[in-house]
């Protein structure tokens, strides 16, 4: 099964326009510069997404448009794919005469003093939530965000440190052509794997096959996509009485076989050279039940509800409360326990968050969210989730990228 958009190259060179955007928001908010160590944010600033962050690289982004990078010798591939104005090499996993903290210091204040901000205001990101695993395990190794600001305020004894974190969430917030184009390449891979997964369903196979079925499918596909360097999808399946639970977080991908009737939700994440997406569908085994099917209707419209509403300068509250409308208008408004959706891009979870209680998100042209109404009957034993990345635009929003929903 092949995407047609598997092969083509992305658009090549630096993102000129996140650039643009990165150094009129420092201007705006009168900051000299902005200091990165958490990955994503070393490939916003940068275009360089660290291979591991144990190596604790970092990114250095000025009002006047430089950009500083410190990176590992083992991750220089990746630098080529980046744009820094300036790059510093150091050695990766030094036993003997490499200290960290003296590293970090001696780049900072090399940066500082040649670009001028050793007395400015500087941005850290001082209330970072959560990271990406740049290389698909789970663990990184970052200074906490305490011990991060020490050691800037070390180095730069005389600047004014501030937190940088609400500003790069909102500027990645709003996705430019360029990051859309790899989105799409990501949203594509995907596709691939729920398609693979729907074509191969039958009775019989365990949680763990799907999810296996699934993850090959997006592996061999990735190894298509022209300039990937990185690719990864992860696939976690609730079957049967299950899927009514798959809202909650809990072990998946066991040995249960699925049988006729039963319901199968998977929920994807997918990454390709640092950019996520996070997709979900639902599938029948065998012939779908008429109260499958009045389920599925009421999620599909519920998306579709939301998407019509989703438009620039429409808060986050209207947006769920437009697909929840159509839940309930259904009857099934208790059992839809969850948000509407949340931010991605460079994290597969991050801001804004589409949700009833969260209030003073407000959408802009070219935000990118997850759209993922559910619906969960336990007693029935029916879950039923649809879930896609959308992008905000003044018609309403669009998939990333289109593809079969259908029971």
């Amino acid at each position: 099964m092949r995407n047609p958009n598997i092969k083509k190259a992305l658009t090549p060179g630096p993102d000129r326009e996140r650039i643009r955007r990165i150094r009129q928001a420092l201007r705006k908010a009168r900051l000299d510069a902005i200091v990165a160590r958490a990955p994503e944010n070393i490939q916003y600033l940068s275009g360089f997404l660290p291979a591991s962050a144990g190596n604790l690289p970092a990114a250095i982004f000025t009002a006047d448009g430089e950009i500083a990078v410190m990176a590992a010798d083992k991750d220089y591939p990746f630098l080529e794919d980046a744009w820094p104005t300036e790059t510093r090499i150091f050695p990766a996993y030094a036993l003997q005469g490499d200290d960290p903290g003296r590293r970090f210091a001696d780049f900072l204040k090399d940066c500082a003093k040649r670009c001028g901000f050793a007395r400015g205001s500087v941005a850290y990101e001082g209330s970072l939530g959560s990271l990406s695993a740049p290389m698909f395990c789970g663990t990184i190794a970052t200074l906490p965000a305490s011990g991060y600001g020490d050691a800037i305020r070390a180095a730069l004894p005389k600047v004014k440190l501030v937190d940088g974190a609400p500003l790069l969430y909102e500027l990645r917030g709003v996705k430019t052509a360029y990051e859309l184009e790899r989105m799409r390449r990501a949203a594509g891979l995907a596709a691939i794997g729920n398609l693979a997964c729907k074509e191969a369903l039958h009775p019989g196979m365990t949680e763990a096959e799907i999810a296996v079925t699934i993850e090959s499918a997006i592996t061999r596909a990735g190894a298509e996509c022209r300039g990937a360097r990185r690719w990864r999808g992860f696939a976690f399946v609730g079957a049967g009485r299950r899927s009514a639970i798959a809202w909650i977080v809990l072990e998946f991908n066991k040995g249960y076989r699925v049988k006729s009737g039963d319901l199968v939700l998977i929920e994807m994440h997918v990454m390709v050279d640092g950019y996520w997406t996070d997709h979900t569908r639902t599938y029948a085994v065998g012939r779908p039940t008429a109260r499958q099917r009045e389920v599925w209707a009421a999620v599909a419209g519920a998306q579709r509800r939301s998407m019509t509403a989703d438009r620039p300068g429409a808060t986050g509250q209207e947006i769920d409360a437009a697909g929840r409308a159509v839940i309930e208008e259904a009857g099934l408004g208790p059992y839809f326990p969850h948000h509407t959706g949340h931010g991605t891009g460079l994290c597969s979870h991050e801001p804004p968050f589409i949700h009833p209680f969260v209030p003073g998100v407000k959408m802009a042209a070219g935000a990118t969210h997850s759209c993922e109404p559910g619906v969960y009957l336990e007693k029935e034993g029916i879950g039923c989730r649809i879930e896609d990345i959308v992008e905000t635009t003044p018609a309403g929003a669009r998939y990333l990228y289109d593809y079969d929903r259908t029971l």
